[in-house]
């Protein structure tokens, strides 16, 4: 479940003593009604052997923005989960779209325990049935001819130069329709990649999201991560204006090492 080759698609220990500027603010009907994300930390720290976490914001037009960590290549993973999370939630309800649903999910070896965000609390209340991985792949081939735009996704680290150095990165992919024009739907997946046993199928950490008649879409995050090599990579995929299907993958080179 965790070595995946390749994710994306349209269908989309723990430092627990530093979280309080972290705090995710919660939404209702596009209203904020207190802040959430306090509670994390302990809920996924509740059961032993955390591997993973994911999280996904869904809105009521059935938009979704997600993010996944994996606890060993992520130093701060509890942490860059909570910083997704507000961002994902921020960057709905600026798009004037309202959040109808927020689930975060704990991986423990081959068991995982999801938490629903309760808009009225401020809270997360564990679901009696988890979540599968919000993560998905794609097999499609783009046709010939597809007038969208798929920028490489790029990396820089948190100096904001074009060299990754250092243990915090932030890496990005984007799509956009050329000439512009609305599609009706879009899926974004930026990702990093960790060479491991000379293969690059380990990933650390990604974000991506599936949004609904939009001509762009923009995914950017930033992870800290343990020593290894390291490099980005994208996927895009989704329906053009007139129904047809376009999907493909970036490999974003040169690589780098966080040591």
């Amino acid at each position: 479940m965790k070595k995946k080759q390749k994710v994306g698609g349209l269908f989309a220990v723990l430092g627990l003593l530093v979280l309080g500027a972290l705090l995710v603010p919660a939404v209702s009907a596009g209203k904020p009604v207190g802040t959430v994300g306090s509670d994390l930390p302990a809920l996924l720290a509740s059961e032993k052997g955390l591997s993973d976490i994911e999280y996904i914001v869904i809105g009521e037009d059935s938009s979704n923005i997600w993010g996944y960590l994996n606890t060993t290549d992520c130093t701060q993973p509890v942490t860059d989960a909570i910083t997704g999370l507000n961002n994902a939630i921020k960057d709905m309800t600026d798009n004037k779209v309202s959040v109808s649903k927020v689930v975060v999910t704990g991986f423990y070896g081959d068991s995982w325990t999801s938490y629903s965000l309760n808009f009225y609390t401020g809270k997360f209340e564990k679901l009696a049935d988890p979540i599968a991985s919000v993560r998905s792949s794609t097999t499609d081939k783009a046709p010939e001819g597809s007038s969208i735009i798929l920028s490489v996704p790029g990396m820089i680290n948190t100096a904001g130069n074009n060299t990754p150095s250092g243990s915090s990165v932030y890496f990005w992919a984007n799509s956009v329709t050329s000439p512009t024009k609305t599609y009706i739907v879009m899926s974004t997946t930026a990702e990093i990649h960790k060479y491991v046993n000379y293969n690059w199928n380990t990933i650390p950490a990604s974000t991506g999201a599936t949004l609904w008649y939009v001509s762009e879409n923009y995914q950017d995050a930033t992870v800290s991560l343990a020593a290894g090599t390291y490099r980005s990579e994208g996927d895009f995929s989704g329906r053009k204006d007139d129904g047809t299907a376009y999907t493909d993958h970036y490999i974003h080179d040169p690589q780098f090492v966080i040591s």
